[in-house]
C-alpha cells in the first residue's frame, strides 16, 4: 500500500505521454503563412518532435495595407517567444510594417493541437480518472 501513490504518479506520466504531440498547421500550398480565411479553412495536423523544448504556435498578423496573415504549426519554445516578443516591439513592428500582431504560445494536448479547433480530449479525462480511482485506493 505504501507503493500505490508512486505507481499512481508513475501510471499518470505513462499515460499522458503515451500520445504524440500535435499542432495544427495552415495546410494551403504546404507553408505556414496564409490568409486568415484560408488557414481557417484547410488546417492539417502537424506532428511536432516530442521534445520538452517544443510548442504550438498561432500568429495574426495585420499589416498597414490590411493584409492578414495566419501562421500556425510547431517551432522551439524561444522562437515562439520571440515572435511574441517582436508582436509587443511597436518599432520592429513599423519596421516590419505591422499594424497589428498577436502570437500565442501553446502546448498541445495529445491530438487536441491548441492552436485551432477545440476537441475534448480524452487524453486528459483518463489521466484525471487514473488520479481519481489511485486517490480512492488510498482511502
Amino acid at each position: 500500500m505504501k507503493n500505490v501513490p508512486a505507481a499512481c504518479l508513475v501510471l499518470c506520466a505513462v499515460i499522458s505521454t503515451a500520445h504524440s504531440f500535435f499542432c495544427y498547421k495552415c495546410g494551403v500550398n504546404g507553408g505556414e503563412s496564409h490568409s486568415k480565411e484560408a488557414c481557417e479553412k484547410v488546417q492539417i495536423l502537424q506532428k511536432c518532435s516530442e521534445n520538452l523544448l517544443v510548442t504550438c504556435f498561432k500568429e495574426s498578423i495585420t499589416k498597414e495595407d490590411g493584409s492578414q496573415i495566419e501562421k500556425r504549426g510547431c517551432e522551439l519554445k524561444s522562437s515562439c517567444e520571440a515572435r511574441k516578443k517582436r508582436c509587443d516591439d511597436d518599432a520592429e513592428k513599423k519596421k516590419l510594417k505591422i499594424k497589428e500582431c498577436e502570437t500565442a504560445c501553446c502546448i498541445s494536448d495529445s491530438e487536441t493541437p491548441c492552436n485551432g479547433a477545440i476537441r475534448v480530449s480524452a487524453n486528459m479525462m483518463t489521466i484525471m480518472l487514473t488520479a481519481v480511482v489511485c486517490g480512492l485506493r488510498l482511502i
